[in-house]
């Protein structure tokens, strides 16, 4: 049974991952494994990563103290470098192929909201049809706001690390929801 009410961030990624991991544990059944993990994104790094700020706001559910104290750790981990994730923490790594001038990608919280735009907007593409992640490499653009704007940002991942990216994202914001929330 969930730890959080679905209608939370937490309780959220806690549903998208048992439905991944459902979907995943039996892959004679599951045609479309890759397009499932890209669909999970949404669980997993565009809704609760689209507006974290605005965690910080008192609500019904949730204290204004409690909100704050949740959001200012967020910002903490979203703060660290990519390189400290991968050489330290195991995170997977990500080739850039385009980087936005204006802001390189160094921190997860860059990459983050590049991701969250790329699967909004659904500028992601494929290397592959296979159901195998680990023979699929994902590419993921973004671009300024605004019509006939020019992509500005391309990173690509196989399928079987970007699994192991949002397994990690998830884990790292339930753990502060169990640490701030209890």
């Amino acid at each position: 049974m969930p730890l959080y009410p679905r209608h939370t961030i937490p309780g959220f990624i806690e549903r998208t991952q048992k439905n991944l991991q459902a979907i995943r544990s039996q892959p004679d059944q599951m045609p479309h494994p890759v397009t499932q993990l890209v669909c999970s994104m949404l669980g997993l790094v565009v809704f609760p990563w689209a507006n974290y700020e605005e965690n910080s706001e008192e609500s019904e559910l949730l204290p204004a103290t409690l909100a704050q104290q949740f959001a200012k750790k967020l910002k903490e981990q979203l703060s660290k470098s990519l390189k400290e994730l991968e050489q330290q923490h195991g995170w997977p790594h990500w080739d850039f192929e385009l980087d936005d001038a204006s802001e390189k990608t160094t921190t997860l919280e860059v990459l983050v909201k590049h991701l969250r735009n790329a699967v909004s907007h659904y500028r992601v593409g494929f290397d592959s049809d296979s159901k195998d992640l680990y023979e699929v490499t994902i590419t993921f653009q973004d671009k300024p706001w605004g019509k006939g704007k020019p992509i500005n940002w391309r990173t690509t991942i196989r399928a079987d690390e970007l699994l192991t990216f949002c397994n990690k994202l998830a884990a790292c914001t339930l753990k502060i929801a169990e640490d701030v929330l209890g």
